[in-house]
């Protein structure tokens, strides 16, 4: 079975290509303001119901696909941190999430 595209969702197991370095391209003088940052919307909602259901690609390939801007939404759980898309546990803590974020960026 091959991967459902539709309008707002994307199944497919990988990015087809990966720009993992592209913002070391823009000049330094390139405000942030004027840059439409690719992202992703709920970023770690990979569990529940089709409608909790928003990715398929974890952080560090988001990363590697040139993403920049995540979504993460976050709740208390038992004194940590965990990811959550409405009232779907997303079973991932917090620290994981920035651990994958720490990896890149020190690569």
């Amino acid at each position: 079975m091959g991967a459902k595209c539709e309008h707002h969702f994307c199944s497919e197991p990988k990015p087809k290509k990966f720009y993992p370095n592209w913002m070391s391209k823009l000049p330094d003088s390139v405000l942030l303001t004027s840059l439409t940052i690719p992202g992703t919307h709920n970023s770690c909602s990979f569990y529940g119901t089709i409608i909790a259901i928003t990715q398929t690609w974890a952080i560090p390939l988001q990363l590697k696909a040139g993403l920049r801007y995540f979504d993460i939404r976050l709740r208390v759980l038992n004194d940590t941190l965990r990811l959550q898309h409405g009232i779907m546990d997303q079973k991932i803590n917090f620290d994981v999430v920035l651990r994958d974020f720490k990896q890149f960026l020190t690569e």
